[in-house]
């Protein structure tokens, strides 16, 4: 099948509509390659979190099997972990997803429109996203809140409830943001740069 061009943020449509130097000049300024190499930056650090999260989460698992089987002392706080560390691992691969624009999107019907249009859609289906991220964000702090201020504790580590529960906003405020300046920042094919070699 025949690849069809798309647009999908507002610095993408135009070079359909002003020729391709102008994507040379988007490329090249300043504030293009701050916002590029700071959300590079981030998902970096998100994709560190997330494989060091799931290393600890193979050490406790096997530490806990060893005491449960040889010595039949268990860790009561190891599944607790687990599910805390296994939280942190999604909302930190959600900022990647997202800064790579790698998550699941159905677009079987966007990329047969105009790339004007593929823009506005893209605007409006990013500003939805945002919307509705900023909700949950807003509940989820409420939560904190209220976990912080009533020193709510684990039950098996008695940890503070509002570590874990941070992650899910944080992780969703990280998600927001890069969502917003992907309309701006669009993601760079592999080999683009060398396209002009």
């Amino acid at each position: 099948m025949k690849n069809i061009p798309q647009a999908s943020s507002i610095a993408t449509v135009l070079p359909v509509v002003n020729g391709d130097n102008i994507v040379q000049e988007i490329d090249a300024r300043p504030d293009r390659e701050l916002l590029e190499s700071t959300g590079d930056a981030v998902s970096r650090v998100s994709n560190i979190l997330a494989a060091v999260s799931l290393l600890l989460i193979t050490a406790v698992n096997v530490a806990n099997v060893v005491a449960r089987y040889v010595f039949t002392s268990p860790f009561a706080w190891a599944e607790e972990l687990m599910i805390y560390l296994m939280i942190l691992i999604v909302f930190a691969g959600c900022v990647t997803a997202t800064w790579h624009q790698i998550h699941i999107r159905i677009d079987m019907l966007t990329v047969l429109l105009k790339p004007r249009v593929q823009v506005v859609v893209n605007v409006v289906v990013t500003a939805v996203g945002v919307v509705a991220l900023a909700l949950i964000i807003k509940a989820s702090l409420v939560s904190i809140e209220r976990l912080y201020r009533f020193e709510q504790l684990s039950l098996a580590l008695e940890a503070p409830l509002w570590i874990p529960q941070s992650f899910v906003s944080i992780g969703l405020s990280i998600v927001a943001v890069m969502m917003a300046v992907r309309l701006w920042v669009p993601r760079r094919e592999s080999g683009s740069h060398n396209s002009g070699h």
